[in-house]
């Protein structure tokens, strides 16, 4: 299993679990806070992070066109600036057309995605790019 604590999990329309958490590892491969596992439980190569998260993943959210809203207590993931939220895609990449400019400026807790397809953000922040949110923020972007 896991050699640390998982946070959160998210289920795609095919079955397969997305795991975020405070783990860096998944049956001794190395996953860095996140994993996609396959509906008999064992790890999707297809889903590969690379380097990974450079911390902690308490949520993920899965969009209609099934890429993942990923938020935490990270500011880099696969080596690149995200600052507590990214967006995957399907095969693990970092979807760069989700720009969040400088980010938040404190950990992201949750996440939701509303029927309109925009994302709902807590967590531990007042900022999100340069401006004012008092920890609740629905991105327009």
């Amino acid at each position: 299993g896991f050699n640390g604590s998982v946070y959160t999990t998210s289920i795609q329309e095919d079955g397969k679990v997305i795991v975020g958490g405070g783990f860096s590892s998944y049956q001794g491969e190395a996953v860095n806070y996140i994993v996609r596992l396959n509906n008999d439980g064992s790890r999707d190569s297809s889903f590969d992070v690379g380097a990974g998260f450079s911390n902690w993943v308490y949520t993920t959210s899965i969009q209609a066109d099934g890429k993942v809203i990923v938020g935490g207590d990270f500011t880099s993931y696969q080596g690149e600036a995200v600052n507590y939220i990214v967006r995957l895609n399907n095969d693990g990449s970092r979807d760069s057309s989700f720009d969040v400019g400088s980010g938040f400026n404190g950990s992201v807790y949750t996440t939701s995605i509303q029927e309109d397809g925009k994302v709902i953000v807590g967590g531990w922040f007042d900022g999100y790019k340069d401006n004012p949110a008092g920890y609740l923020i629905r991105l327009q972007d």
